[in-house]
């Protein structure tokens, strides 16, 4: 199976994620889940893109090869490489996720 590669900040947003549902919301084992559950839907879809499907929806406008898909609320920008995907961040599906994403890149 191939190994989906997480960007630094694709991490920070999962760190994100897991801290907000477990700490805010007081639910740490939901939080849990969730995390395992955008993990194992990356899985799927590198799984995807190495038997040369084309996933995801394009994205050209947050740069060149950038594509997305959703997992429940979360939207997960990505990059398709030669026989994985490399994830660029994970969002909360309510906000302005383009807007944010260039915001990181400017910061970079």
């Amino acid at each position: 199976m191939p190994q989906v590669e997480w960007s630094r900040n694709a991490e920070d947003d999962l760190r994100e994620i897991f801290r907000y549902i477990a700490f805010q919301d007081h639910r740490v084992e939901v939080a849990r889940k969730v995390v395992q559950k955008i993990r194992a839907h990356c899985d799927q879809y590198a799984e995807l893109d190495a038997g040369g499907h084309t996933i995801g929806s394009e994205c050209s406008d947050l740069g060149t090869g950038v594509r997305s898909f959703s997992h429940q609320r979360w939207v997960v920008l990505f990059r398709p490489l030669d026989e994985t995907i490399r994830v660029l961040a994970v969002f909360d599906g309510s906000r302005k996720h383009a807007r944010l994403f260039e915001q990181r890149k400017e910061k970079a």
